[in-house]
């Protein structure tokens, strides 16, 4: 049964079955990638979040040469 609906859907498409079926399949893949990168924060974490992309800490000493070090490997 299953079969003869993605055939009649091929045609309609105007498509191959075999176009139609790995069309799907990328479709269906994409799908699965996009939902599992998603970032999923309830509401105190993502309260959170916002309070440090607005007043993010000082850096500690550690990580202030850290990213000197970066800086300067980037040049």
């Amino acid at each position: 049964m299953r079969f003869h609906l993605h055939l009649e859907a091929s045609e309609i498409m105007g498509s191959t079955l075999n176009q139609f079926i790995v069309h799907a399949a990328l479709e269906k893949a994409q799908a699965i990638i996009e939902h599992e990168n998603k970032i999923r924060l309830n509401k105190q974490s993502a309260r959170h979040l916002f309070e440090l992309i607005e007043k993010p800490p000082k850096a500690n000493p550690k990580l202030a040469r850290a990213m000197k070090q970066y800086q300067q490997d980037l040049k």
